[in-house]
């Protein structure tokens, strides 16, 4: 992610490499979850982003399922 940006201020979007790094997996899972919708994308080509709410979303309900297991 750019470091540049202010620690308080949560990203809007987020290039796809960064988000691949922020939901720790590699770019084949990455592209089949975004197809899959689970992951949501604004714009197009190389001006495309991932939304870092989807992004925490994502991540979110894979917690969900580990606690469902857990229980």
């Amino acid at each position: 992610m750019d470091m540049n940006v202010r620690n308080d201020i949560e990203p809007l979007l987020v290039k796809h490499p960064d988000a691949q790094r922020l939901i720790a997996c590699g770019a084949s899972k990455y592209w089949e979850l975004v197809r899959a919708q689970e992951i949501e994308v604004v714009g197009e080509g190389a001006m495309g982003r991932a939304t870092y709410e989807s992004l925490k979303r994502y991540v979110a309900r894979l917690q969900a399922k580990a606690a469902e297991k857990a229980a």
